[in-house]
């Protein structure tokens, strides 16, 4: 069997939320590809967390444990926004009978989306929670 040729490459990842997602998803197949070497990355915001994460699970197991702290750190990410979510639908909101056609989204939705345009994420969020950090 031949052996694959590598490229050593170094990235430069983005931020901005949703963009984050998007880059685990490259990088994870870069790393399952196994053609890259990735030598370096800069990064900034959702960037930097993959970069951070990526870099330990490279360091504590290889590849395979880059892959797998980064699904870990995504699916960990999930979950709290599943949990914490202002615009999350209420019980009653998810009985088909009682949907008001307003596209699926739940009364708390449109009014975060209302508010979100009027004030900074600061000013929305007075006591600094942050569910990447641990207390």
């Amino acid at each position: 069997m031949a052996k694959v040729m590598t490229k050593t490459v170094n990235l430069a990842l983005q931020g901005g939320g949703a963009h984050g997602a998007f880059a685990w998803g490259v990088l994870d197949r870069f790393v399952e590809d196994g053609r890259l070497e990735i030598d370096g990355l800069s990064a900034t915001s959702a960037g930097s967390m993959n970069a951070a994460v990526y870099a330990y699970g490279k360091m504590t197991g290889g590849p395979d444990g880059a892959r797998e702290a980064l699904h870990n750190f995504w699916l960990n990410i999930s979950r709290a926004g599943e949990m914490y979510s202002p615009i999350k639908k209420m019980p009653w909101e998810m009985i088909s009978w009682l949907n008001d056609g307003n596209g699926g989204h739940s009364l708390t939705f449109w009014l975060f989306e209302t508010w979100t345009r009027m004030f900074s994420p600061y000013e929305l969020n007075p006591f600094n929670f942050n569910p990447l950090h641990d207390d």
